[in-house]
């Protein structure tokens, strides 16, 4: 079984998280342990004020970490994979599409959503 661990703003939570993954912990990105539990998947929300920091700090001790944004935003993504993240997609996306990304990112994939890729395959294209 996998652990997840979801840091988010108080106050901020999705049921399909839960759906997503049994047995998931929410932590509040601003109160934060100074040791967190150990978890094969963090998943960070763009939200809180440190997600950068957080990120860039989870990836150089080599955890796997997936931001979620309220907003996606190109530069945002590419600010998050540029931290570390193995992964970007939307605070609300449906159950399954959250354990596909898990799938991808625990095989050491990256994972950014359709219409994401789209726009930055686009924007590389028109600079080459």
């Amino acid at each position: 079984m996998t652990l997840h661990v979801f840091i988010a703003p108080e106050g901020i939570r999705s049921e399909r998280w839960a759906l997503a993954f049994t047995g998931a912990i929410i932590l509040d990105a601003d109160n934060l342990p100074a040791d967190l539990p150990e978890a094969d998947i963090y998943w960070l929300l763009s939200d809180s004020s440190n997600w950068q920091s957080i990120t860039a700090q989870l990836a150089a001790d080599n955890k796997r970490v997936v931001v979620l944004s309220s907003n996606e935003q190109q530069a945002q993504a590419l600010l998050a994979l540029a931290a570390g993240a193995r992964g970007y997609a939307h605070c609300l996306c449906q159950a399954q599409t959250l354990v596909q990304i898990a799938q991808v990112v625990i095989a050491r994939g990256f994972w950014v959503g359709p219409d994401l890729m789209k726009q930055m395959i686009g924007d590389v294209g028109k600079l080459l």
